[in-house]
């Protein structure tokens, strides 16, 4: 492990606990004790762009766990639920608890003991309309990582789940029947511990005199959706559409946590089923929460182009000034593709990938540097290469370099030509972004040697999904890009 490996690991460790305020200093001294020296500084740069952590005020900051240990949700069973005793968390412990547990992974408490689990069959809508949180583009690949599945290999059919699956529920007889929990009866949860994932549950079952009159729950409940809505709409004119659904959640109960984590709070269930104004929209091949029947804008980071300072050429290091295109995830599968395809040199690498990406001349990369240290990333990635561990796995990240290649070739022409997101086809831009990111997720899982082959099975099926979708908005982002390189040369 890399010495920036262990400060990375040192700060997510820290960060899934702590759940007071603290500042760069104090975060600097506790990494210190971990055994990892960070200067105050560093410590600083590490919280601004970690995704656990938030700056509260201008030398504060507050994990996550911070955040929404303590917070209050409510959960109203389905009469499907009651009829069978169970529970079906899926995606509404989202956005309070930790993103990345799978919801059989969670823990719940009911009168200080924990609530079994059970497996059980059941019909694939009554489990998807609980799911939908996750995106429904990654629904089912969720189902498909419940243990109770194991060995069910759903990759094969493209993730299309059957009319009947297996899933890991909570047990609720024992609570349902001591409680008399009829269908209008809802449970609320408060996070006890966001790093081990748990929370305790209490039923609420409110049995009303006088069906005519509003009970003081239903009242602040009823206030508790006006202020939910309020601080979707103050959000969405805050940040825009967020990076995925559990962000947008995430920013829109942090902003209004005090109003939003009470005793009487309603469910974003019922609030997305029952919002005339806000709900689960499609955003190029994923979804996201914004206002129904408006499209939503392009957000910040698509904006792939500031026309004022583009370069109109190429010079200096190539490596100094890209960004996120070559990111030490993808600079190391570009390493072992080479490397799995015979090649030993580091020019070749260059002269097979920068050259043709970028379009450069040979005069001009006669002209670039190429570093030292990644001469010697090169080195050493391929000292350690190991052809058999990585036969399986070469001949897709093969595939999916061949993709990102193309992608980048794009993004990289919409910078040099001056192009805006407003002179593009809004859908297919949207599109190219999210495959890019995709893909950079790809490159990730693809640095891992002992990859299960149930995940090599589905990166490979997902690759060919976004090779798909790439033909689809190729020709229309090409012919925009076209008519912006004519323009620039019309004879005024």
């Amino acid at each position: 492990m890399t010495e920036s490996d262990k400060i990375e690991a040192c700060a997510h460790l820290l960060l899934r606990q702590v759940t007071d305020p603290f500042s760069s200093k104090e975060f600097a001294h506790q990494m210190q004790l971990m055994g990892i020296k960070v200067s105050q500084k560093e410590a600083k740069e590490i919280l601004q762009s970690h995704p656990l952590a938030y700056s509260i005020s201008e030398t504060q900051f507050l994990s996550r766990a911070g955040f929404f240990t303590g917070a209050l949700f409510s959960i109203k069973p389905t009469q499907f639920e009651i009829d069978n005793n169970i529970l079906i968390m899926g995606s509404r412990s989202i956005p309070f608890m930790d993103p990345e547990a799978l919801p059989h992974e969670l823990t719940i408490v009911f009168d200080g003991a924990i609530v079994n689990t059970v497996v059980k069959e059941l019909p694939t809508y009554e489990i998807l309309k609980h799911y939908t949180l996750f995106g429904s583009e990654y629904a089912s690949q969720i189902v498909a990582l419940d243990p109770a599945n194991k060995g069910v290999d759903f990759s094969s059919c493209d993730f299309e789940l059957p009319p009947r699956v297996k899933l890991t529920c909570f047990d609720m007889e024992k609570l349902y029947k001591e409680n008399g929990f009829v269908h209008g009866d809802r449970l609320l949860l408060q996070i006890q511990n966001w790093d081990e994932s748990i929370l305790e549950m209490i039923p609420l079952c409110e049995r009303k005199p006088n069906p005519f009159v509003q009970t003081k729950a239903e009242i602040e409940r009823a206030q508790w959706y006006e202020e939910l809505e309020t601080s979707f709409t103050d959000t969405f004119e805050f940040t825009g559409a967020a990076s995925s659904i559990d962000e947008q959640l995430m920013y829109t109960f942090m902003t209004n946590m005090l109003k939003l984590s009470i005793s009487n709070c309603g469910s974003l269930e019922e609030f997305l089923e029952e919002s005339d104004r806000i709900g689960i929209v499609e955003f190029g091949v994923e979804t996201r929460i914004w206002k129904k029947n408006e499209d939503i804008p392009l957000f910040q980071g698509l904006e792939l182009n500031n026309p004022e300072s583009c370069p109109e050429h190429i010079d200096g290091s190539v490596f100094s000034t890209l960004g996120q295109e070559f990111s030490p995830q993808v600079f190391k599968c570009m390493v072992l593709d080479e490397i799995a395809q015979g090649h030993e040199d580091f020019e070749h690498l260059f002269e097979n990938r920068f050259k043709g990406i970028f379009e450069i001349t040979t005069d001009i990369s006669k002209l670039m540097r190429i570093p030292d240290d990644i001469i010697e990333q090169f080195r050493k990635i391929k000292e350690n290469y190991n052809k058999f561990t990585d036969y399986e796995i070469a001949p897709i990240r093969h595939k999916a370099l061949e993709l990102y290649v193309e992608i980048v070739r794009l993004m990289w022409d919409l910078r040099i030509y001056g192009i805006t997101t407003k002179n593009m086809p809004q859908s297919e831009l949207i599109i190219l972004a999210q495959l890019f990111t995709h893909l950079l997720r790809v490159m990730e899982m693809l640095e891992n040697e002992d990859l299960p082959n149930h995940d090599i099975e589905s990166i490979k099926l997902s690759i060919e999904g976004m090779f798909y979708s790439y033909e689809e908005i190729r020709v229309p982002i090409a012919d925009a890009i076209e008519k912006a390189k004519k323009g620039r040369f019309n004879i005024i």
